[in-house]
């Protein structure tokens, strides 16, 4: 009986022509450790330690296969967005903490969509963040930070708070998700919700 692992591997190199197989497992292992940062091609291709073309041919298949994928900045300008950096996404939260080494992972909320919404990070000169910013079709976004405790100090807010201010009229709503069971309101279109709720 043929290994089924051994048919992957074979399938990985009809399709995409994988010379070195150990350098693309290596590439996905290091990719799977960035997920929900900001993706620097340099950096990951001389951690890799494969030419920028080679590299770049393996990511694209890992964006082929859907188990990456770019997840883009938000500005108020559309054209600076293209510029901004993107953050990298895994597409498989278990397979990314597999790949990671990780064994053991408390109960986390699916990524917000909802239908008709683009998502996207944001940053602001590297002081301030916000994990996710869904744009819906008018425009208008909601912020969302993820904290993985039981309880938050007014300091986490600080990044929502700035990009409230960055958005202006755009500006919706933004939450705080902690891992905690109640809905606290903390300002104008401002909220701390349960991480659950994200998936509801």
């Amino acid at each position: 009986m043929v290994d089924s692992h051994v048919l992957q591997r074979r399938d990985v190199r009809n399709v995409a022509n994988v010379a070195d197989l150990p350098a693309f497992r290596r590439l996905l292992r290091l990719v799977a450790l960035r997920t929900a940062q900001q993706l620097n091609m340099s950096d990951l291709t001389r951690d890799v330690a494969l030419s920028a073309p080679t590299a770049a041919r393996y990511f694209g298949l890992l964006e082929a296969t859907f188990l990456v994928s770019r997840l883009p900045a938000w500005l108020s300008n559309r054209a600076a967005r293209e510029i901004k950096s993107p953050n990298l996404l895994f597409a498989d939260s278990g397979l990314a903490a597999f790949l990671s080494g990780v064994r053991s992972l408390a109960p986390e909320a699916e990524e917000p969509m909802r239908p008709g919404a683009r998502l996207h990070h944001w940053t602001l000169h590297g002081r301030h963040q916000v994990d996710y910013v869904i744009e819906d079709d008018d425009g208008r976004v909601t912020g969302i930070e993820v904290k993985s405790a039981q309880r938050f100090e007014r300091k986490d807010l600080r990044g929502l708070l700035a990009f409230a201010d960055a958005a202006g009229e755009r500006h919706a709503q933004s939450w705080l998700a902690y891992d905690g069971d109640e809905v606290v309101p903390l300002g104008p279109r401002l909220w701390a919700v349960p991480l659950g709720a994200l998936s509801e």
